[in-house]
């Protein structure tokens, strides 16, 4: 609909891939055929739109690429991720920080967002009654946010031993203020999710923690990896999970070394203010070349 107009007036037209449809509604629907017939529209829709681009921007390597499955090459492109302003999260976090309390000992592993199919709470939840069972009693599990799934895992959470606490839904300055008081944030999804990297993940590198990331997108992975920010974990394995939270509570100068890597990758690839200037740099030259 955009690209219409946009080819008809002779203008540069971006498209900016921050998902990937239909891959992410298989994740509620996945039937042979069937889905493919359901979603086709999408598919076809997705290919015309890469066909009509001058340029794309993607919030990672993986989908920025996207187009390269259709057999589709756009002439220029860039991978920007999704991130934040650490300013006014840095103002957010100490200006709501009283609204938190976290007792003293307790130790937070905090997942923010979606309470929905993509994301693996539930083996976050097993973990937590497996480190109590363990006789870890400081380990706490917050999660930030809500969704489709919620009833289902606070269902879960009171069959078990683990202490698991849902806050709900907060305003983003309180989030900011919730992962700041965290010890350890999560990434967590489930093996079949299409996700990259995700949003959150500029504010969980804010909160200057380390991150544990149970997401099978091999960028992010390997990133992980490479960047030393916090350490990788398979999907839904609640032994494993468990195992590197223990880790982790056992590393208090490991966790530290992570926290100060996790603040410097935000400042250097995740802060909009300069991250996002490569987005204005593509358009400014894209509208020189109309001249």
């Amino acid at each position: 609909v955009a690209a219409a107009p946009a080819k008809k007036r002779g203008i540069p037209f971006v498209v900016d891939i921050e998902d990937l449809w239909p891959e992410a509604m298989r994740m509620v629907l996945d039937i042979p055929v069937v889905s493919d017939i359901l979603f086709s529209y999408f598919t076809v829709t997705a290919k015309k739109t890469y066909r009509l681009a001058d340029a794309a921007v993607g919030s990672s390597d993986t989908y920025r690429d996207e187009p390269l499955k259709y057999k589709v090459t756009i002439p220029k492109s860039v991978t920007v991720y999704v991130g934040n302003d650490l300013a006014a999260f840095d103002a957010e976090a100490e200006e709501n920080a009283p609204l938190v309390d976290k007792p003293e000992g307790e130790f937070w592993v905090t997942y923010a967002g979606t309470l929905g199919t993509s994301y693996d709470i539930a083996t976050l939840i097993r973990a937590a009654d497996i480190m109590e069972k363990r006789g870890e009693s400081r380990l706490r599990v917050i999660l930030l946010g809500d969704g489709p799934l919620r009833q289902e895992f606070e269902a879960l959470a009171e069959e078990l031993t683990g202490k698991v606490r849902f806050v709900g839904y907060v305003p983003h300055s309180l989030m900011a203020a919730y992962l700041c008081k965290s010890d350890v944030t999560v990434n967590s999804l489930v093996k079949k999710a299409s996700q990259s990297i995700v949003s959150k993940i500029g504010d969980y590198l804010a909160s200057g923690h380390p991150m544990i990331n149970t997401g099978p997108d091999p960028e992010f992975w390997a990133k992980v990896e490479a960047d030393g920010f916090g350490v990788n974990v398979q999907p839904e394995d609640p032994e494993a999970l468990a195992d590197a939270i223990a880790g982790l509570m056992a590393d208090p100068e490991g966790c530290a070394r992570m926290g100060e890597t996790a603040r410097r990758i935000c400042r250097e690839q995740f802060d909009r203010p300069y991250s996002y200037m490569k987005i204005v740099r593509l358009v400014d030259g894209l509208l020189a070349e109309q001249k």
